[in-house]
Order: C-alpha cells, then structure tokens, then sequence
C-alpha cells in the first residue's frame, strides 16, 4: 500500500522487441511493496513520458485530488541508441487543465540536472 510521502521508484524495460514486450516494475522505495508485471505495448519507442494525471471513472473526469507537490527525479530515457536525461533530447511540459483551461495542476522547468521536475496541485477540476 502506497501512503502519502512514500518514495516510488519505477522502471520500464523492453525485453522483447520484436513481440513489443515490455515490463513494468514500480517499487516503493519506503516499504519495499513493489507490483512487476509484462505487457505488450505497440509504442512507436520515439519518446519518454512522465506524467501526472487525473483519473477517470467510468468516462468521465474526477475531480483533482489536493495531492500537493510530487518531484519526478533521477530519470533516463534510451530513445534509439541515444540514452540521457530529459534535457538531452527535446521535450515539453504540459500543463494540466480542465475543460475550460483553468489550471488543475502546474509542472515546473526542468531542473539543473535536467533529470527531474516537480508538479503542484492548484485546483480540484
């Protein structure tokens, strides 16, 4: 059970190229819970994401909940035979709106090691 505070690390690998098998590995850093599983997944391999995002239920949006700040930090990304951090390739940051463009949550520039960001909440939706 993850809880408020706790760290997550996560790791994403192909290991099955030409099936499009990838596993997912997500451990909490500070209980040692961790949930490792394969899917196959036909991405295009031409990016990496970090994202931080409000649910749906059942079609529909949910309201935001208030989760503070959360710091995505120390990543790579291996895009071809090209491996670096965010910073080494070009990037974006997409800002988390409603319907109406109210800002629900807002992601920072990325930080001096160019491996990491932060995302605020702002408003429930």
């Amino acid at each position: 059970e993850i809880a408020p505070g706790d760290h997550i690390s996560a790791t994403i690998t192909l290991f099955d190229s030409a099936n499009n098998q990838w596993n997912i590995l997500l451990t909490d850093t500070t209980n040692g819970h961790s949930f490792n599983r394969n899917f196959i997944y036909n991405s295009s391999r031409s990016s990496g994401e970090w994202v931080m995002e409000r649910p749906n239920l059942a079609g529909e949006a949910t309201a935001l909940a208030n989760f503070g700040s959360v710091t995505f930090s120390d990543w790579t990304v291996t895009v071809g035979s090209q491996k670096g951090v965010s910073g080494n390739f070009s990037y974006s940051v997409v800002q988390m709106t409603n319907q109406q463009y109210g800002r629900l949550a807002s992601a920072s520039a990325l930080s001096n090691d160019l491996a990491g960001f932060t995302v605020t909440y702002q408003n429930s939706g």
